[in-house]
């Protein structure tokens, strides 16, 4: 008996967010509000506004991935120039806890900051209006680690590597968020996401 040796495919991960529609490879956290969310607002971004909500879990247009293979990186280019007091936004790891990294704004400030599960382990403050936020992941010693850059070359881990567990029957997914403490107001927009697996 012949058999036959089918290459390994995987999906289409990476996005530029320069086509009229999503890829495949994105699902929303939750159902989307669609009006606040645009691939047309920003050309090459999706660009979100962030609605009231009292923590990430309860965000409305979370972009979320599933992780892929058992080793990998993803890089999110974000823009935050259109932030406001109250605004979260950044990338997550998502699982039966979350550990996100992003920047938010307080008093006219901005801090980029470390949070595990609604609690914000730190926190430092930032200028700039754009940043890069990576998240590497080793599934054999699920071992995860949360880091940020000014260029995408130099990065910096943001508190300590952590373990991740899988959230009911969804496992370990990355995502893209933009929420607001205090009310609707607000816009984060993404320029780009690269994940090498």
């Amino acid at each position: 008996m012949q058999v036959f040796q089918a290459p390994i495919e995987v999906p289409v991960t990476n996005d530029e967010f320069n086509k009229d529609e999503l890829g495949l490879q994105w699902q929303f956290n939750h159902n989307p509000r669609n009006e606040g969310w645009s691939l047309k607002r920003h050309k090459g971004m999706i660009t979100f506004k962030t609605y009231q909500a009292e923590n990430f879990k309860k965000a409305r247009n979370t972009l979320t991935q599933k992780t892929i293979g058992y080793r990998g990186v993803a890089t999110l280019k974000m823009h935050f120039k259109e932030m406001v007091d109250g605004q979260r936004c950044g990338l997550a790891c998502m699982g039966r806890k979350n550990w996100l990294i992003g920047v938010h704004q307080r008093g006219n400030k901005r801090y980029i900051y470390l949070e595990n599960s609604d609690n914000i382990v730190v926190q430092q403050p930032i200028k700039d209006n754009a940043i890069y936020l990576r998240m590497e992941a080793d599934v054999i010693s699920n071992r995860y680690q949360l880091s940020y850059s000014n260029n995408n070359k130099d990065y910096k881990t943001l508190g300590n590597p952590f373990s991740m567990k899988g959230a009911y029957w969804k496992g370990v997914r990355i995502a893209m968020y933009g929420y607001n403490l205090l009310k609707d107001n607000g816009c984060v927009s993404f320029a780009s996401f690269e994940y090498e697996h």
